[in-house]
């Protein structure tokens, strides 16, 4: 999230370090590094699982546009280990969950709009002139 101010509190900041844990986690070489971050990454969890309990949570109703946002969205939910749902007669566009608002607000949002950001034009040459 190049150039956006963030607050740092200690949630952020776990945050910070599991996504550094999944990038070594990502390219680590042998089964001792691959156990080793992935010890790291349970207990950044469960401290993040402790506070989230500190802080009320609320639930949350996203309705996104279309069945990429949707499937975009429940990839960065099911990355943090939050389960979504949808109650019956709702859209298969909506998704439910219990969060509380910091995460929204500093965390989840910001990086689902981030990554909702369309890529830059590649420069390939057109073949009809």
């Amino acid at each position: 999230m190049a150039g956006r101010a963030r607050s740092t509190g200690p949630e952020e900041e776990l945050i910070q370090k599991l996504r550094r844990i999944e990038a070594l986690h990502a390219r680590a070489g042998s089964d001792g590094e691959r156990q080793a971050t992935e010890r790291a990454r349970e207990r950044i969890q469960a401290r993040l699982q402790q506070l989230a309990a500190e802080e009320t949570s609320v639930e949350y109703r996203f309705t996104l546009a279309d069945q990429w946002s949707r499937h975009l969205f429940m990839a960065l939910l099911r990355r943090y280990n939050i389960s979504p749902y949808h109650y019956c007669g709702q859209r298969r566009t909506t998704a439910m969950a219990h969060l509380s608002r910091s995460f929204v607000n500093n965390t989840l949002w910001p990086d689902y709009q981030e990554l909702q950001k369309p890529s830059p034009p590649t420069s390939t040459p057109s073949p009809f002139g």
